[in-house]
């Protein structure tokens, strides 16, 4: 079961993911529901503990509801989340830059909805899970088995922060 979070790891996931059944694909488009899949993925694994269960979320939605992963090693919740780390809010910088440009100042946007540049693999670690850092495809696959194998077998929530541009 894949879970795709609001924002623009919808179009990342459009662009990228293949699905093949039994898979499952879940997104809530609706009003724009920022972080649901940093909970979602946790109940979905929580109700269907044999099937491996990820969300792609991007990294202003994981700082937001990243106490998830706490309640997933509390629990023994195999969850795995990949983050899509651009240290921004993505889609808000890029619809308020197409939508009310400014001239005078064209990084106004950019600037104003940066996260700060957080470790995020350090406060996944923090809150229990085993987190990963990846800046390419090919370092994401190597390492997806050995998360998959710990999320299912040994039930330890999993983030991986994957740096996007």
């Amino acid at each position: 079961m894949i879970f795709v979070d609001a924002g623009n790891c919808v179009g990342w996931s459009l662009h990228y993911l293949v699905v093949d059944p039994p898979q499952e694909i879940h997104c809530a488009l609706g009003m724009g529901p920022m972080g649901f899949g940093v909970g979602a993925v946790v109940g979905a694994k929580l109700g269907q503990p044999s099937t491996t269960c990820v969300a792609l979320v991007g990294d202003g939605a994981f700082m937001m509801h990243s106490g998830e992963v706490s309640t997933a090693r509390r629990n023994g919740i195999g969850a795995i989340w990949i983050v899509l780390n651009d240290d921004d809010l993505g889609m808000v910088t890029q619809g308020m830059e197409h939508f009310f440009p400014d001239k005078l100042n064209p990084d106004a946007w950019t600037e104003l909805y940066r996260l700060g540049s957080p470790d995020l693999a350090k406060v996944a670690e923090g809150l229990g899970a085993t987190a990963y850092t990846v800046n390419s495809p090919a370092e994401l696959e190597r390492i997806l088995p050995k998360v998959i194998e710990q999320a299912n077998n040994a039930r330890t929530p999993q983030v991986v922060v994957a740096h996007v541009q």
